[in-house]
């Protein structure tokens, strides 16, 4: 497969179109596209957030003059994003047209409200058609696992995004019959591998050939299953949390790494105990920055999820930088390269 071709199997094509170049971006490019909106970003929080005008008041955004500058930057946690979540809202309140609440890990103290805008929505859902796009055309129909009835849910988004595509898409909901003629399905990694431990059962679907696990850790286990249910079956992984606007990173064809949605966050692998940046391949904690938000932005956000930058250049050609597989500190020990 030549180059060029390779690149029609990335969201590589995706980042010109969002970008409006006239040519595919080299890295280069990426950098200096993301220092820009990083600027932006900065001057947007300082003159929106009651928090980050606090935080960032002796910040200034010409100050930063490369993408290593935001180590001058303090960090944000999910502690203070649950005590005072307006603080971070961005938006007239007239323009956010939904706020998740979410648990903050281990607590059980208040809940951090992410507040978003119709563009951020649309940007996610932009995002998540780029990606589908790897997977499936218009005569693929597409099992969708992720509760979908609240409106700008995960659930709903994806589906919006996969009717982009132009492939019909169903739900655990749609009858029986429907579900069986599936070619892929979407969902949490122990739903999908649950059903392919079902599927040679009347109502399962049979003839599934590409599947994508999001919104938990990817166990072999669960790839294992999946695998031997549906020999050939193409396995794609998406790593994402809310706070990021729901998308991060996506595998390719490849299977290796998750090439990051590098338009909207800038990603930062640091040591957990001092807050230092690691070397690219060596694990850390995930902290990023959002790059587009409206709604919610977020300055050096500690996820507490642990992955590494890896190092090689994917064959599938993509400029975008590849995560290794994201889990809790535990489950990253031992991870391929």
């Amino acid at each position: 497969m030549n180059h060029n071709r390779r690149l029609e199997k990335t969201i590589d094509p995706w980042l010109q179109h969002r970008y409006q170049l006239k040519q595919l971006p080299d890295r280069q490019a990426i950098i200096e596209l993301q220092l820009q909106a990083l600027r932006e970003t900065i001057t947007w929080v300082k003159q929106e957030s009651a928090f980050y005008k606090q935080t960032l008041a002796d910040i200034e955004p010409q100050q930063l003059t490369d993408l290593q500058a935001i180590e001058k930057l303090p960090f944000t946690t999910p502690e203070q994003l649950a005590q005072n979540p307006e603080g971070f809202w961005c938006a007239p309140g007239r323009e956010l047209v939904r706020i998740v609440s979410l648990n903050t890990s281990g607590t059980t103290g208040p809940k951090k409200r992410i507040a978003v805008t119709e563009s951020d929505l649309e940007r996610t859902i932009d995002y998540f058609h780029a990606g589908m796009r790897l997977l499936v055309d218009a005569s693929d129909r597409v099992l969708n696992l992720f509760p979908s009835q609240t409106p700008d849910s995960l659930g709903d988004l994806l589906n919006r995004a996969t009717m982009r595509v132009g492939c019909q898409v169903m739900t655990p909901a749609s009858p029986a019959e429907e579900q069986k003629q599936a070619s892929c399905i979407t969902g949490l990694p122990g739903q999908i591998a649950e059903l392919a431990a079902a599927c040679q059962k009347p109502e399962r679907p049979t003839d599934v050939s590409s599947v994508l696990l999001s919104a938990d850790f990817v166990s072999r286990a669960s790839v294992r299953s999946i695998l031997k249910a549906w020999p050939g079956c193409r396995i794609y992984e998406h790593y994402g949390m809310t706070e990021m606007g729901f998308g991060g990173a996506v595998s390719c064809f490849v299977g290796t790494g998750y090439h990051v949605r590098e338009t909207d966050l800038l990603i930062e692998i640091i040591d957990p105990k001092t807050g230092q940046t690691l070397p690219d391949g060596e694990f850390g904690e995930i902290v990023f920055t959002s790059l587009s938000s409206r709604g919610t932005p977020l300055i050096r956000y500690r996820s507490g999820d642990y992955s590494r930058w890896l190092t090689r250049a994917c064959p599938c050609g993509s400029v975008l930088r590849r995560l290794d597989r994201v889990g809790r500190r535990e489950q990253t020990k031992g991870s391929r390269s």
